[in-house]
């Protein structure tokens, strides 16, 4: 009978406890793109040539013959900062060639262009907990084991 009293005792003080449980995860998703751009410039000088020409047949006539049909010869031509100028020189006995050319620049670009992903998401999962607590008051706790002190005692007396 007192077995059944202390299992009824233990087993009657037991509670439940339910508890919700988050948890949470968190991933980014953020896209970056960075430009970069770079300018490489190139100058290059204008450029001055005489290039000549000598025209000579080695025959005293054949060279003035030759003379008298080019002693008029002279053209030139001019686009921007180029040109050119071809003109027959009678005392060298020859062609004179003459060219311009401008001052050019190149410009170079460039580019390099990253982009950096970086993804993020938020997850919370919730879950629910059962947790079975057993609380025994200390003053059941006291009055039973006073209880049990007594029942052993008056039963070496021999009284119950």
């Amino acid at each position: 009978m007192y077995t059944v009293l202390v299992f009824l005792m233990i087993i009657g003080c037991g509670s439940v406890k339910r508890e919700l449980v988050k948890t949470a995860k968190v991933e980014k998703d953020t896209l970056k793109v960075v430009h970069k751009s770079e300018n490489i410039k190139t100058v290059n000088q204008s450029i001055n040539d005489l290039v000549f020409l000598p025209v000579s047949a080695g025959d005293k006539k054949v060279d003035s013959l030759l003379a008298t049909l080019f002693a008029n010869f002279k053209t030139y031509k001019r686009s921007g900062a180029n040109s050119y100028n071809i003109e027959y020189n009678k005392k060298a006995k020859g062609f004179e060639i003459r060219s311009k050319i401008g001052k050019t620049a190149d410009v170079l670009i460039k580019k390099q262009d990253t982009i950096v992903k970086i993804q993020t998401k938020v997850i919370v999962k919730e879950k629910e907990v059962l947790k079975i607590r057993y609380r025994i008051p200390f003053w059941s706790w006291l009055v039973f084991i006073i209880c049990i002190v007594g029942v052993y005692l008056l039963s070496k007396l021999k009284v119950i």
